[in-house]
Parts: C-alpha cells; structure tokens; sequence
C-alpha cells in the first residue's frame, strides 16, 4: 500500500548525545495517504556495533507535537483539502550512563495497524546515526576551558595518571 509519511527533516539533540542524559528525536513529515489512523505504532531500534541495545514500542499518536505553524494536529489525522498536511513527531528517550562512546544505529518504523489484514503497511521508515560522547571527553572539555590550558598541557598533566600494566 506505500508510505503514508514522507518525511522531511529529521533532528536529534543534543549532538552528540552525552551518557546518561536526554536524547529528543523531532521527526517532520508531509502526509501522502488521505489520513492517519490513531492505530500506528513506532518501532524505535537501537544498535551499537549491529547489537540490539534498545527497543521500544509507541503509539504514533502520542509522539505527534503542535507544527511550526501552531497548528494542533490531533488523531485521526486528515490530509488537508487545499495544500499539504505536515506532522512534527516527538521522542524522549533517556541514555544509559554506561552506555560507550561512539556511532549508533537508529531505525523507527511506523507501521498501520495489524487489525485490519488489508491496511498493513509502512507509515514511514527514518535510519539514523547517533554520536555517543562518554563522560571522558566531556570532562576533558570542560577541564581545558576552565583552565584555559592549551591542548598539550591538559594531555601532559592527564597523562600522568594514566598507567598501563
């Protein structure tokens, strides 16, 4: 039956995403099908390394956020008579404070309800990579500009720590 949402723009922040904080996904698209149901669900998969490390399962309906233009778009939502139909989708996910630095693999799939044998299908399909920044570089950021050191001082003090066996 095709995709139902083309989407257009798809946001991540903060980027990069720091370990144990807040990640917000914002996800914008232009309605193709004549309405959406208040029955789809998202499929949210989260890999690191092609290892499945989160999962998650919403109701489309509930991630669905006030457009730029203020509009409220509730469900069912209708394609408009005159001119497109836009939806902003929002999700909140919390990250691990263990989870590693480094590139993750997202993937939400929209699908239409399973109720309806005949209206199976895709409502719209978004693949991104995530930046993870472990509390390492965070903190060594923030040690150099509240020291005002350059580079090769905050390593060569730092280094002294360090100790291998």
């Amino acid at each position: 039956n095709g995709t139902d949402v083309s989407i257009l723009s798809a946001k991540l922040t903060p980027d990069p995403v720091r370990p144990g904080g807040a990640a917000t996904f914002v996800l914008r698209g232009a309605l193709l099908s004549d309405y959406l149901h208040s029955e789809e669900v998202i499929d949210v998969n989260i890999r690191y390394q092609s290892v499945p490390v989160y999962r998650d399962v919403l109701k489309l309906c509930e991630t669905v956020r006030p457009d730029d233009d203020g509009e409220i778009t509730g469900c069912p939502i209708r394609k408009k008579s005159n001119g497109t139909t836009y939806v902003t989708m929002e999700y909140d996910a919390m990250v691990p404070e263990l989870a590693p630095s480094g590139e993750f693999d997202a993937k939400f799939v929209a699908k239409r309800s399973q109720d309806d044998e005949e209206d199976v299908g895709d409502v719209f399909c978004v693949e991104a990579t995530l930046q993870v920044k472990g509390p390492f570089h965070q903190r060594g950021l923030d040690a150099r500009k509240e020291d005002g050191d350059d580079d090769d001082d905050w390593v060569e003090e730092n280094e002294r720590g360090i100790k291998v066996s």
